[in-house]
């Protein structure tokens, strides 16, 4: 089950769509940060899924990585319209290796916890 977006195709008056409107889906691509409760490390995911969900599997040691090293909280968000672009992202930010520059940078994609 995806979290999708709905976006309305209207005409030029949106109060009065013309006629023949369409729906378009859009399927949500996320990247995410969760932080270690007990350690303070941050993981970086890739998901297609809601990210509080991938949490929810996170927390139940089902990931290599994160195994047994938790619990962890969901502190940031970014998502993406394509694929392409959120894979590319992911990779980028594990790639910074700096929780300052990217707290700084991403800041608008940080939960207000």
């Amino acid at each position: 089950a995806h979290y999708v977006r709905d976006v309305g195709v209207a005409g030029s008056n949106p109060v009065c769509p013309t006629q023949g409107s369409k729906k378009r889906t859009f399927f949500m691509f996320y990247v995410y940060i969760i932080e270690s409760v007990t350690t303070s490390k941050w993981y970086y995911g890739f998901t297609e899924r809601r990210p509080d969900q991938r949490l929810i599997e996170h927390n139940g040691n089902h990931q290599h990585f994160a195994a047994n090293k938790g619990p962890w909280k969901l502190i940031f968000v970014r998502a993406f319209e394509n694929k392409k672009d959120a894979l590319s992202f992911e990779k980028k930010s594990k790639s910074f290796r700096n929780k300052q520059f990217i707290a700084s940078e991403f800041s608008e994609y940080f939960l207000n916890l």
